[in-house]
């Protein structure tokens, strides 16, 4: 490693030259190897004016690299802002899309909860109905065993409004049964196919 060069300057010049490096993206040390080779390049053009053409061709060449140089960096600084940015439009899509497949599930799991729901209750009131057929028919056989002991009349007209409001009661189950029981062509919709 080179020794370092100390200059003597004041304070202001020295922060001036930092600021000069930093603004170039320069370090010291080639910040004052730029500085003395346009120096070098105004000597030349002075010392030896029968070459200034060539010289002014030469910088411009070296001004036109320059420029080349700095917009190819520009261009991929430019490149990689881009790719970043389409980057994370990507993944803040694919994280909305992934929200919405959460909500659908969510959704199809209610569905499904619910459907489920709906046939339990629906086989809790055709048991229910069969119970009260069979209590019916039950009522119907007594009914008959009565008449043929030949109950008074009262009592077998006591034990028809009876039937009637026990076969009134199974209508009406029948009914809820039909309201509340999904059809097939519902259940399907429900159930989410793969």
């Amino acid at each position: 490693m080179a020794n370092p060069l100390q200059i003597r300057s004041p304070k202001d010049l020295q922060e001036t030259f930092k600021a000069f490096a930093q603004d170039n993206g320069l370090s010291q040390g080639d910040a004052l190897e730029l500085l003395l080779s346009s120096y070098n390049e105004n000597t030349a053009m002075t010392t030896m004016p029968e070459k200034k053409d060539e010289m002014d061709h030469l910088v411009s060449l070296l001004d036109t690299v320059r420029n080349m140089f700095f917009n190819s960096l520009t261009q991929a600084r430019d490149a990689d802002a881009n790719a970043e940015a389409k980057y994370h439009n990507m993944i803040s899509s694919q994280k909305k899309e992934i929200a919405e497949l959460k909500n659908k599930i969510e959704e199809l799991s209610a569905d499904a909860a619910r459907t489920v729901e709906a046939e339990s209750t629906a086989k809790e009131i055709a048991k229910k109905n069969e119970a009260l057929t069979r209590q019916i028919a039950n009522q119907q056989t007594l009914i008959e065993t009565i008449s043929k002991q030949s109950v008074s009349l009262e009592e077998a007209q006591s034990l028809k409004t009876m039937i009637a409001v026990l076969k009134k009661e199974s209508e009406m189950q029948k009914e809820i049964i039909s309201l509340i029981q999904p059809k097939e062509s519902d259940l399907e919709k429900l159930i989410p196919t793969e």
